[in-house]
């Protein structure tokens, strides 16, 4: 027990961070043995070791970015001139700056949309974001697509960290 407690509560702090966890991991693995109710949870992020997962604060850093883009490439057309493209880079800051600074709102354009993934991600809530980020038209989900990859990554990680802590208690 008390080397099972060590294992886990180093792979739970490894796993809080964005750094490759392959040791903790590895030595969570050892000290379980196989055959445990772990099993499934350290097969679930095992592909993850290697690299770490961005954190729930890190993504939300680059969400502002994605958000920009995707509300681009929803808005431009790819055969759009000049002016048409640079009025919708000055929409696409705009937004940015109401998301950030006015909230959340309602409505089911690009722009109320991303208020809510915002919103969702500043509770820490990635799942309920990324079922926002699926109502998006598909040229805005394919600009997001390494974020919503690692945001995936970040759930998976999350659920063992939380699967670990209630085994420790």
């Amino acid at each position: 027990l008390p080397a099972f407690l060590l294992a886990a509560g180093e792979l739970r702090r490894a796993l809080r961070e964005s750094r490759p966890f392959e040791t903790e991991l590895e030595v969570a693995i050892t000290v379980t043995g196989e055959g445990t109710e772990l099993d499934p949870h350290f097969a679930k992020i095992a592909g993850l070791a290697a690299a770490g997962v961005p954190t729930t604060r890190q993504l939300n850093r680059r969400f502002g970015e994605i958000a920009r883009r995707m509300f681009l490439a929803s808005q431009v057309a790819p055969d759009a001139n000049l002016t048409s493209r640079t009025l919708a880079r000055l929409s696409a800051v705009a937004v940015q700056v109401r998301v950030k600074f006015l909230g959340e709102r309602p409505g089911n354009d690009v722009a109320a949309v991303i208020s809510r993934i915002q919103a969702r991600i500043d509770g820490g809530d990635l799942g309920k974001a990324i079922v926002e980020l699926e109502t998006l038209p598909e040229v805005a989900q394919l600009t997001a697509a390494d974020w919503l990859a690692d945001a995936y990554d970040r759930i998976k990680v999350n659920e063992v960290h939380d699967a670990l802590e209630t085994l420790m208690m």
